[in-house]
């Protein structure tokens, strides 16, 4: 099961909710661990709870938000004004 990514990104309207994914535990069963939601309009990324970011989590999210403000910019249509309204 190595081969799943590090993080999940479960995309919603304004962001996403950001969980660490675990695969390393007894059980073998692949675990999500929520660790943030992202607000992509405001750029603002709340930790899940008490929780405390690491480097590594605050990266992967930047990187992600990035990404997603890239994709976010190609999917918006500009339409040409309507005339007689």
């Amino acid at each position: 099961m190595s081969d799943l990514p590090e993080y999940y990104f479960r995309v919603r309207e304004n962001g996403a909710f950001v969980f660490r994914v675990d695969t390393e535990n007894r059980q073998r069963r692949i675990e999500m661990d929520q660790i943030a939601v992202v607000n992509i309009k405001s750029g603002v990324v709340k930790p899940h709870g008490d929780r405390t970011l690491s480097d590594a989590d605050k990266k992967a999210i930047a990187d992600w938000m990035a990404d997603r403000k890239v994709l976010l910019a190609k999917h918006t249509v500009s339409y040409p004004p309507k005339f007689g309204h």
